[in-house]
């Protein structure tokens, strides 16, 4: 955890990218598990290209219908993050050629202790070249279509997540719970993971090599085809 100049230790400041159909889960997973080390250990923002209000949506659910959200910071006015937070969703089909977001977020991955992707968050790292020459994971029902984006990654076809150091990527959906407390046992000890984890009461995957979904590779890309010929 950085320092400030009196050896205090200040909260490690954590920024959550949205845009309209991020995933809910993929958001608030997380989310969850980080917040619950409390303010003095972590602070929390949600950043957006804009800050007008955000659509959260999960598959087949229409925009015009979904909840909203309201982001903290616009990317111009975000502050220096240590963690960078990227949930995946049928938003990133649009935000992956998005050359605001995707500058924005290859600058400041660069500056970030940590930047961690859920699901298809990954091919946003990816097309930041945030993954080039790392390994690598990413929603398994979605894999090729999201491996596409980095032809210099090491994508792993069976795993729950992957930590790469100061870039780490989950699976689908609830992986990024799993990434989130393993990352947090990584910087706050594994006691503290642990006690988050039975005080929200989830059964956490403790093996990142453990994928109960590996058999599921690229299953959604008809889904995906359709949606994207639309």
């Amino acid at each position: 955890m950085d320092m400030s100049d009196d050896a205090t230790p200040r909260p490690l400041v954590l920024g959550a990218l949205i845009f309209d159909g991020v995933e809910p889960l993929d958001l608030f997973g997380p989310l969850e598990m980080w917040m619950n080390l409390g303010p003095d250990l972590v602070s929390v923002s949600l950043i957006a290209e804009t800050t007008e209000p955000v659509a959260v949506a999960t598959v087949g659910w229409p925009f015009e219908l979904a909840p909203r959200l309201l982001p903290h910071y616009d990317f111009e006015h975000a502050p220096a993050l240590d963690i960078i937070l990227v949930p995946g969703g049928v938003g990133t089909l649009r935000e992956v050629d998005n050359p605001r977001l995707i500058e924005w977020l290859s600058s400041r991955g660069a500056d970030a202790e940590i930047t961690t992707s859920v699901c298809t968050g990954a091919q946003l790292l990816a097309q930041a070249g945030l993954l080039d020459d790392r390994s690598a994971t990413t929603n398994k029902a979605f894999f090729s279509y999201v491996a596409g984006f980095g032809e210099r990654t090491d994508w792993q076809r069976s795993a729950r997540w992957v930590d790469s150091g100061s870039v780490a990527t989950s699976s689908g959906v609830s992986a990024g719970i799993d990434l989130s407390l393993a990352l947090i046992a990584r910087l706050f000890g594994q006691e503290r993971a642990e006690q988050i984890a039975a005080g929200t009461e989830y059964a956490w995957h403790r093996d990142p090599a453990h994928d109960p979904f590996a058999d599921q590779i690229d299953i959604a890309m008809p889904f995906l085809e359709s949606l994207q010929s639309a």
